[in-house]
């Protein structure tokens, strides 16, 4: 067995010459476990166990590990003093956030009943505690004398860092503060916050629409309205309109009150969109000389303007009256009604408006 710790020794050397970066270092263990014997005349024995060894790289170590199996021997219970020693490679696989394993081989001898070297193959897993300590749990298959033992350990590594990489920080909320330090760790989204995670305390929605104050372009928006992202009420483009339709006696420029409540909707409209502006048309039927009937239909118009501008207060500036005569008529003037259809004043107003919307 004195060889085996010389080996150790020099790969250890060596190593240490080799390797300078953080990797690297003494790594020990100590622990428990079970070793199990294939003899029927053996008792299968607990045992402490440790370990010294060292990490060349991220994937390999060396260690020399040593137990004390002590058993019996059946029948009889004789005791049996024994000493468990071994050599042994260890390679790493992947380095996860919180698990490593890794795969055993060496060689290694016991002196229950005789002495003799024989390989040992397991698989392990490491587990971090923090940056220096870790445990581990093997199991392991001793081939000449088809024993396997079971060992379950805590290790102190000399290295840099310990590989098994910790779990990286979250941020839950998206408020730009790591969980590990979020005091606040619910805050809604878009809030702004301080260094430890919570609302800062001019982070205010003053006329509660949604949208905070420092995000807010239109700070005083009703109650109910329907907001954008930027705190403005929501607004649907339209169109509206309205239209006139008065009609006329024969050689008339008269307006009879039964068409007072049409002019009147007309205000109203021209009163709620105030961007609007109206042209009244003034036509007749075909009867008569043509000046005479251009006059006519000018004056038709100038009355209906008249009553939108003196008696429902819509500013002269937006109303227009024209007279088209007997052009353009809409029914056949060889007719009673049709003539009667053609003597008319008509308007209509159209705008594209802006509704604001709600919720």
């Amino acid at each position: 067995m004195k060889y085996k710790i010389a080996i150790l020794c020099i790969a250890l050397t060596f190593g240490s010459l080799q390797a300078e970066d953080d990797d690297t270092g003494f790594v020990l263990g100590l622990g428990a476990g079970m070793y199990f014997h294939d003899s029927i005349f053996l008792d299968n024995a607990p045992m402490t166990v440790f370990s010294v060894g060292y990490q060349f790289d991220e994937n390999w170590q060396a260690e020399l590990i040593r137990g004390n199996p002590d058993t019996n021997i059946n029948p009889g219970g004789q005791e049996v003093i024994t000493d468990w020693t071994a050599l042994r490679a260890l390679y790493h696989f992947s380095h996860g956030d919180y698990y490593t394993p890794y795969f055993v081989a060496g060689f290694d001898a016991t002196d229950t009943l005789d002495s003799g070297y024989q390989g040992v193959l397991g698989l392990g897993v490491k587990g971090k505690i923090n940056d220096h300590f870790f445990w581990r749990l093997e199991g392991n298959y001793h081939s000449d004398e088809g024993e396997h033992s079971l060992l379950a350990m805590i290790g102190y590594t000399f290295a840099g860092s310990n590989k098994m990489a910790p779990a990286k920080p979250k941020d839950s909320d998206a408020d730009g503060v790591m969980d590990n330090v979020d005091s606040c760790p619910n805050t809604p989204a878009g809030s702004q916050v301080d260094a430890t995670g919570c609302v800062i305390k001019t982070n205010l929605d003053t006329d509660m629409d949604g949208v905070f104050d420092h995000l807010d372009k239109c700070p005083n928006t009703p109650a109910n309205a329907l907001v954008d992202s930027s705190g403005c009420q929501k607004q649907l483009m339209k169109d509206v309109a309205v239209e006139l339709k008065i009609n006329f006696d024969s050689d008339q420029a008269i307006i009879k009150s039964e068409y007072f409540s049409e002019i009147e909707r007309v205000a109203k409209f021209m009163t709620q969109y105030a961007g609007t502006s109206v042209v009244i048309n003034g036509y007749t039927d075909s009867r008569g000389k043509a000046a005479h009937n251009q006059d006519l239909s000018t004056r038709r118009a100038q009355a209906a303007a008249k009553i939108l501008v003196e008696q429902f207060a819509i500013n002269a500036s937006r109303v227009e009256a024209k007279g088209h005569g007997e052009d353009s008529p809409i029914a056949d003037n060889e007719t009673a009604a049709g003539r009667a259809d053609n003597r008319r004043v008509v308007a209509d107003i159209k705008q594209q408006v802006n509704e604001k919307q709600w919720k």
